[in-house]
């Protein structure tokens, strides 16, 4: 199963995301884009959510530090 995290995007650029980790999620790709757009709704559409491979937090659990560069998964 694949790891991936959203993403609450403060920036984007060059197919680069900046932001902060929401949460992680395990599963296919789709399933994790679902669970973005998802997020964004419950949200009031207030928030932009992106999808990054979870190489960053692997399991080590919440991190609420503003990453920069992050390479998007669309």
């Amino acid at each position: 199963m694949a790891q991936y995290a959203l993403i609450n995007v403060a920036h984007r650029h060059d197919g680069l995301v900046d932001g902060s980790w929401i949460q992680s999620k395990t599963g296919s790709r789709e399933y994790a884009l679902e669970a973005a757009r998802a997020t964004e709704k419950a949200n009031s559409n207030k928030i932009d959510v992106a999808v990054v491979a979870n190489d960053y937090w692997m399991y080590g659990g919440p991190n609420y530090n503003h990453y920069k560069g992050l390479v998007e998964i669309i």
